[in-house]
């Protein structure tokens, strides 16, 4: 055993078996260092005697679906594997999706609560679009989700268009703290699944997600079979075709919605309040701060340039010798890249 245990938690309706990030990552990580819960409502409506697929904790199908029944056993099984553990792994990492997410800080939460020794591990989440559900039906969801001291670092990835929330239903997370965790936010244009499920076709976003997680993970002591991670040129030729792709990505938001530019997604924190919203409109040019700052790892000074604001116009003659090589190299190197920066040049003379 390692010094860090990873558990994966799937989220609503998905499972172990299903093509996702959340499942992905699992398969690939080295099983006898993690487990995996199964999301709520992810069995089959076929009985079990009949060789269908349980739901967690005994749950019934539609109460998974409405209101995450089964989640609270995902955590209770959690706890008892990771107490059975010996010696106890140091470090705890988590990554889970929509409900699968908010069971992260769940879990993490119980540990917490229970005291020395599991107290004392220190926890790290990666959360994609944490989604408790409906303040109404879901009320379990809600609770024992504020990030404890326990928690080192907490990274959540939003999905930017994702619209089926009216009033209460879908809005994602932005857990209250004690102010000792270290967080980040980050968005990915498309749906509440199309960031993380791969369903064929455009899955630029998946494949970032998937990126994202598994880098983060692996940071902080997760071991995987296959320790691959995209490069950087690989990143921002995929952020260069979600730029060039963009209207396909937001038209994934779950409603046929229009006036987009007008439209946010709200995020609330751990007792409901709204405390944030996702605008739903093309960013300038940089999709999200990963997109930044990948960026800016292999352009400084076009990335500087990028970031310039009105009145001062970006690519100005008296930069250019920081610019322009960087330009060039950019040009030869990432024409997926490319494309949609020199349509931002144009557009910025």
């Amino acid at each position: 055993m390692g010094q860090a245990f990873t558990i994966y938690n799937c989220g609503t309706n998905f499972h172990r078996d299903s093509n996702d990030a959340v499942a992905r990552l699992w398969r690939q990580t080295l099983q006898h260092e993690c487990m995996i819960t199964d999301g709520p409502g992810s069995g089959t409506w076929k009985p079990t005697c009949f060789g269908g697929r349980a739901n967690p904790g005994g749950a019934s199908k539609l109460g998974g679906l409405l209101f995450g029944t089964g989640a609270d056993k995902n955590v209770e099984g959690a706890i008892k594997i990771l107490a059975g553990i010996k010696p106890l792994p140091r470090i705890v990492n988590l990554c889970g999706w929509s409900r699968g997410a908010v069971t992260c800080a769940k879990i993490a939460n119980m540990m917490h609560r229970m005291g020395p020794p599991l107290s004392l591990i220190k926890v790290n989440i990666f959360a994609i679009d944490p989604v408790p559900g409906s303040n109404a039906g879901s009320g379990s969801m809600w609770q024992h989700i504020t990030l404890t001291q326990n928690i080192v670092y907490y990274h959540a990835l939003l999905s930017q268009h994702d619209m089926r929330g009216v009033d209460d239903f879908f809005q994602p997370t932005y857990p209250s703290h004690s102010g000792t965790t270290k967080v980040d936010v980050d968005i990915m244009p498309g749906s509440h699944s199309s960031i993380l499920v791969f369903k064929g076709g455009k899955q630029e976003t998946a494949e970032l997600t998937t990126d994202m997680a598994k880098r983060f993970l692996k940071s902080h002591g997760t071991q995987f079979t296959d320790e691959s991670l995209y490069s950087t040129n690989d990143i921002l030729r995929r952020y260069g075709l979600i730029q060039e792709d963009f209207p396909y990505y937001s038209k994934l938001k779950g409603k046929n919605l229009v006036n987009i530019e007008s439209l946010k997604r709200v995020v609330m924190d751990s007792g409901k309040s709204v405390v944030g919203s996702l605008s739903m409109a093309k960013p300038r040019f940089f999709i999200n701060e990963h997109h930044r700052e990948t960026f800016r790892m292999l352009y400084p000074y076009l990335t500087s340039e990028i970031d310039r604001q009105p009145p001062a116009k970006p690519f100005i003659a008296a930069t250019m010798k920081g610019w322009m090589p960087e330009l060039d190299r950019l040009m030869a190197a990432n024409v997926e890249q490319a494309r949609p920066l020199l349509a931002f040049a144009m557009l910025n003379r």
